[in-house]
């Protein structure tokens, strides 16, 4: 019988002490935040989330969107366990590494595997087009840091779309990405506890690339969603993360059709949260 050796510390249950758990959470890097540590997240950058972990601005209050979510979490794993074939057991437990204090995660749900706990995280959605290849790049980078938190080899996620569409998918571990979040998670962390303020991008002026072919259908696509009665904004926020990694610090980029879209810094006006300056990308006229 193999007996496992957790790498983690539960903290505080969010269902039963969620003042404690939110407390707790506040003292490091949870999965959810770490792809803005790592520049990656469609929501925040780097700044902004040290902003919110030092005090200094509020956290986001909770959506529409986020409160749906949270209400039909319980529905899409049942649907998950349905589809799978597999017992899963509720979670919501947050867990702190013991090499790694900084880093803690909260599964939704426990599945067993060959007597190893897996975890699973659900989502919900707007449009599936941020899903057509998997998981989006933040999800991905998300279970990646439950996976350095748990030490589990792989973990599952689900996503219910728009209400009537369910796709699951198994994420393996990935070592050098995890090896990316410990380097760049224990860095940003210092700069909380030391309250040195991490730089933002900096984009060269007056630069710019061709970007590859296939660059071509993401216009295409992210035009069409645009047009679309219903809101994509998880979808379209995939794209610009496609075409932000290709510019990198370029601050213009030119598709095969001869259209463009610029990356340059803009002045976040202070509302509930300090001024801030960030990255955005925009589509040009031709």
């Amino acid at each position: 019988m193999t007996v496992e050796t957790k790498q983690y510390v539960e903290i505080a249950s969010q269902h039963d002490d969620f003042e404690g758990w939110l407390e707790a959470h506040g003292k490091g890097i949870g999965a959810s935040e770490i792809a803005a540590v790592l520049g990656e997240s469609p929501w925040d950058s780097p700044r902004e989330l040290w902003l919110k972990k030092t005090g200094v601005a509020l956290p986001r209050h909770e959506t529409q969107a986020m409160e749906w979510g949270r209400r039909l979490e319980p529905v899409v794993a049942e649907k998950y366990s349905d589809n799978t074939g597999r017992l899963l057991h509720l979670s919501g437990m947050l867990l702190q590494s013991k090499e790694y204090p900084w880093a803690l995660c909260t599964p939704d749900y426990w599945l067993l595997h060959e007597g190893i706990s897996i975890p699973l995280e659900v989502k919900t959605t707007r449009n599936a087009n941020a899903w057509v290849d998997g998981p989006p790049k933040h999800i991905w980078l998300q279970i990646q840091h439950q996976l350095l938190v748990t030490g589990a080899p792989w973990a599952s996620t689900c996503v219910l779309v728009a209400g009537q569409e369910f796709y699951w998918a198994d994420v393996e571990r990935d070592e050098e990405t995890i090896a990316r979040i410990i380097r760049e998670g224990d860095q940003f962390w210092k700069m909380v506890v030391t309250g040195e303020e991490p730089k933002e991008l900096e984009i060269i002026p007056g630069t710019e690339v061709v970007l590859p072919d296939e660059s071509q259908t993401w216009l295409d696509e992210w035009a069409v969603l645009e047009q679309e009665q219903k809101m994509n904004g998880e979808a379209i926020s995939a794209i610009k993360e496609r075409i932000i990694a290709e510019l990198g610090s370029v601050e213009k980029g030119i598709f095969p059709d001869g259209s463009s879209v610029t990356y340059k810094m803009e002045i976040r006006k202070a509302y509930e949260v300090l001024a801030s300056t960030r990255a955005v990308l925009r589509k040009n006229r031709k």
